[in-house]
């Protein structure tokens, strides 16, 4: 019975995904509310526009997959990719997945998924007053930098021996850089750009040209079911033309979100092991 059942899923997914190669659609999982990555609310957001323009770059159709989630998750570290929804054939595609790391670790359906060539960079990115000349973490001083709790910012912070003010939210340390009582912030970029987009009045800016430390950055790629070669290489075929084109960038303006290639290094267990272990060290008295 086990087995007739799993050759059930087996067919069912392989249905599913002729169907939507066949009807020359590309569907994507998109999380309900995940702003500035996808917002069922208008329709709007930058994976929800990145796969629109992929798709139409592929000659298809476009449907979005909309996935309800803990609207509380807000940090990389806890991210809710809609895994799910791919593995079981809901859709083809999630935009915007940390490495293939993130989906190992989200479900046991894993290994029948991978991310093809990354298309963007994203990590922490430091945040200071509009009216002051911060250009790096080094300048920070004497000051505190505002970081959330428990995360791998906060690790790296305490790593280096910098002094922290620890919050539960990026508006909490938003307004902790806006009184004086930080000197600056050290947040997940696209939420804080995105954010300071929405919020003009703010005298805060996040620092150009800085390119975050490697322990807490990460490259971005489209996830899709491994047997889908042929449209992940679509996929990612299309996503060079956007990227050449400059169509990527003006979105990622668009949403505020950091502009970054795709980085050289990026986030390792081992890398944060080490961390974890420096910010215990430095600790103990």
């Amino acid at each position: 019975m086990a087995r007739l059942v799993g050759a059930g899923w087996v067919i069912l997914l392989s249905l599913g995904t002729a169907w939507s190669q066949d009807a020359g659609v590309l569907r994507a999982c998109l999380l309900a509310n995940n702003p500035p990555y996808s917002w069922q609310a208008d329709e709007s957001g930058f994976d929800l526009e990145t796969a629109r323009a992929v798709a139409e770059a592929m000659g298809r159709g476009f449907q979005p997959v909309w996935i309800e989630h803990d609207t509380r998750i807000t940090e990389i570290e806890e991210t809710d990719l809609p895994v799910f929804g791919l593995a079981r054939g809901r859709c083809d595609a999630i935009f915007s997945v940390p490495g293939q790391d993130a989906l190992n670790e989200a479900l046991d359906e894993a290994p029948t998924l991978v991310v093809g060539e990354p298309y963007y960079g994203a990590g922490f990115e430091l945040v200071g007053p509009t009216a002051k000349s911060l250009r790096s973490l080094d300048e920070v001083g004497d000051g505190a930098v505002a970081v959330r709790a428990q995360t791998i910012a906060n690790f790296m912070l305490s790593a280096r021996k910098i002094q922290t003010f620890t919050v539960f939210s990026l508006e909490e340390a938003l307004g902790a850089v806006g009184s004086g009582r930080a000197a600056a912030a050290l947040l997940w970029g696209p939420k804080a750009g995105w954010h300071l987009r929405a919020h003009p009045e703010l005298p805060l800016r996040i620092v150009d040209g800085l390119e975050p430390p490697s322990v807490v950055r990460w490259n971005e790629s489209v996830a899709t079911r491994k047997d889908d070669a042929e449209l992940r290489q679509a996929i990612d075929a299309a996503l060079g033309s956007l990227t050449e084109s400059g169509a990527l960038t003006r979105l990622l303006d668009k949403y505020g979100i950091p502009a970054h290639r795709p980085f050289a290094t990026t986030y390792s267990f081992a890398e944060m092991q080490q961390l974890m272990f420096q910010s215990l060290s430095n600790r103990q008295p």
